[in-house]
């Protein structure tokens, strides 16, 4: 039994050495799947943009001055290049720390984490794009939180929600002060990682070999979680042979205690 345990163990250490460099390679293609990402948000964001101030609202754009426009695109350009350096600084905190890439399902939760980390900032990165355009007087949200939990739910739903891609067309109810209408039709910046890999092969090339790498990372952490427990039934087992003994009643102790009571009085009154 304890020769058992001894090799679980042994599986188990080398299921570790595996996840540890299973997780240097996600970590490799992470860096450049996200290097590529930041690039390819900055230019969609721009081309989103670009449609919106030249085909829905091209009256808005030619009002403002040239240094208004200047400024507007710069900022657009900027918002991609944060939203990189931000997602690699997350890589580094998230995937490398040694504690979590020992184990198997450690990996997963910080790449599960890591990926919903990169749909937060996409959706932070469209919330600054229109407060940009709103500041350049290009759209107008009333209510940002609103738009994005229309958008929310229609994505849930499975409903195509941007058309042409990061623009979202919703109809939000206007407020009683300022629109006779009940509804007010808004477009705004609304990026989403399927359209963003869509329109990228590079990116779509990472995204693969990422998959693939995850692929690998389910099957070890299944071998691992069965091997686990293997183990614990396996010490458990031990431990109770190990504090095994047979059982025996408190009256059969009692009878024989009673049984030799007589013999010891004879033998008194004999030695008497």
């Amino acid at each position: 039994m304890g020769a058992n345990i001894h090799k679980l163990q042994q599986a188990l250490e080398g299921l570790e050495v595996q996840a540890a460099q299973l997780a240097q390679n996600i970590y490799s293609l992470y860096q450049d799947y996200l290097a590529e990402l930041g690039q390819s948000v900055s230019k969609q964001l721009v081309r989103a943009a670009y449609h919106l101030c030249t085909q829905t609202e091209p009256e808005a754009f030619m009002a403002l001055s040239l240094s208004q426009q200047q400024s507007l695109q710069q900022g657009l350009q900027k918002l991609g290049w944060q939203l990189q350096q931000s997602l690699l600084q997350t890589l580094q905190e998230t995937i490398v720390t040694d504690a979590e890439r020992r184990v198997p399902e450690g990996l997963m939760l910080a790449v599960q984490e890591l990926e919903e980390i990169i749909v937060g900032a996409l959706q932070q990165t469209s919330r600054d794009a229109n407060y940009l355009l709103q500041d350049h007087q290009i759209v107008q949200i009333q209510s940002m939180d609103t738009l994005f939990k229309i958008a929310a739910k229609a994505d849930e739903a499975g409903r195509p929600i941007t058309s042409p891609p990061h623009l979202l067309k919703a109809l939000v109810e206007a407020k009683e002060s300022d629109q006779e209408e009940e509804n007010v039709p808004v477009v705004a910046v609304y990026l989403q990682i399927t359209d963003i890999e869509l329109a990228d092969s590079e990116l779509m090339v990472w995204r693969h070999q990422l998959r693939q790498a995850m692929q690998k990372v389910t099957a070890l952490n299944k071998d691992y979680s069965q091997k686990q427990k293997a183990q614990k039934t396996a010490e458990a087992e031990s431990a109770w042979r190990a504090s095994w003994f047979p059982y025996q009643p408190e009256e059969i102790s009692r009878m024989g205690r009673e049984d030799e009571s007589p013999a010891d009085d004879e033998d008194s009154n004999e030695a008497s």
